[in-house]
């Protein structure tokens, strides 16, 4: 015998957990349009991080990499790089290649010439709060 309680229950459910994801969203899209003018907002005012109800609102940078011609460009120049082992395998890892990318700029403030014009890389400018 089924037990209809619990499917009811399991539609209630459903149903709250896809009203909790709409907010979400609207939440989500509320912040997205804030972030961009207060992160600009404390560039101009030279700020690094602002302390507001107890918590430090400050920026933080992100890097990824960023594919300028084709995925194979890519692997090629990884493999004319000798890293490709580490970092291609049919393709490559995104998040991997990202680290990478990220360690030569920090360590040489450029890319290995073998991805001049292959492989560049975006900055990605957040808000983050912390206690």
């Amino acid at each position: 015998m089924l037990k209809t309680e619990k499917f009811k229950s399991f539609l209630e459910l459903t149903n709250q957990k896809k009203q909790l994801e709409a907010s979400l969203d609207t939440v989500k899209r509320q912040i997205a349009d804030l972030e961009e003018e207060l992160l600009d907002n404390l560039v101009e005012a030279e700020v690094d991080s602002l302390k507001v109800n107890g918590k430090t609102i400050y920026p933080h940078k992100q890097m990824w990499a960023k594919v300028l011609t084709t995925k194979e460009d890519v692997i090629q120049a990884l493999k004319k790089a000798g890293i490709d082992h580490i970092y291609v395998k049919e393709g490559f890892n995104h998040q991997s290649l990202s680290a990478y990318v990220r360690e030569c700029i920090n360590e040489w403030g450029e890319l290995p010439a073998e991805f001049d014009g292959i492989l560049g890389f975006s900055e990605k400018y957040s808000l983050r709060a912390r206690a």
